[in-house]
């Protein structure tokens, strides 16, 4: 058997052997808020509940975030709570129903208001004045999400790579996708990236999504004069 085909076999099963966790919260009582205290007691201190994956439109179980009033009188009231929602990272499977960017490029100004407005778009190089330097790129990336799931939220990597090949920035920002009647759902994500400049040449931004790269985007940046 060639080398060849045992990759190719190794790749399918790969492929039918994703693992998936599903948990069901289906009338499930979540609660974030503290308890109350008892008779000359504190009550207890709120806590987080951190939902991956979906939005707080797509999460229909009830969670309670406010504290608990004393147990009895003089007891002190419990802690108030917080329901934190974050993206998760990208699979294969998104991939397959249509996760791509169509489109990336940076721009002096971006809006985003459902569509988006630009000023002065499609950089190929920026001048700097002096190293160091302080700047923040607008990088717009279109987002096509294809079939995965309304109130699916994913979370949207990316990072800069300086001229010589140092990590500039890691940061992330998540994407909802959020209820549309477009049968084509395409997002505007606007990313706004802060730098400090400490050499030229070819800088490198990458979008990802765990470990998924979805795009890259150079920009020079040289000194002016």
């Amino acid at each position: 058997m060639s080398d060849s085909l045992v990759a190719e076999l190794q790749k399918t099963m790969e492929s039918h052997l994703r693992t998936s966790v599903y948990m069901d919260f289906h009338g499930a009582q979540l609660k974030a808020g503290g308890e109350g205290g008892y008779l000359g007691g504190a009550g207890g201190e709120g806590g987080i509940i951190n939902i991956v994956g979906v939005t707080p439109a797509g999460f229909h179980e009830p969670i309670a975030v406010n504290g608990g009033e004393g147990q009895v009188p003089g007891g002190g009231g419990g802690g108030g709570g917080v329901a934190n929602y974050t993206g998760r990272p990208a699979d294969v499977d998104d991939l397959e129903n249509g996760l791509q960017i169509s489109t990336i490029f940076l721009a002096n100004a971006i809006q985003v208001q459902g569509l988006f407005s630009v000023l002065g778009g499609g950089w190929a190089y920026y001048e700097v004045p002096s190293l160091p330097y302080n700047l923040q790129l607008n990088l717009l990336c279109i987002v096509e999400t294809g079939t995965i799931p309304i109130n699916t939220m994913l979370r949207i990597d990316y990072s800069v790579q300086d001229a010589e090949g140092h990590t500039a920035l890691i940061s992330h920002s998540d994407l909802s996708i959020s209820q549309t009647t477009a049968l084509v759902r395409r997002w505007s994500v606007p990313l706004f990236l802060p730098l400090k400049v400490n050499c030229i040449g070819i800088w490198r931004i990458t979008v990802s999504s765990g470990s998924l790269p979805l795009a890259s985007h150079d920009i020079e940046l040289r000194l002016a004069g």
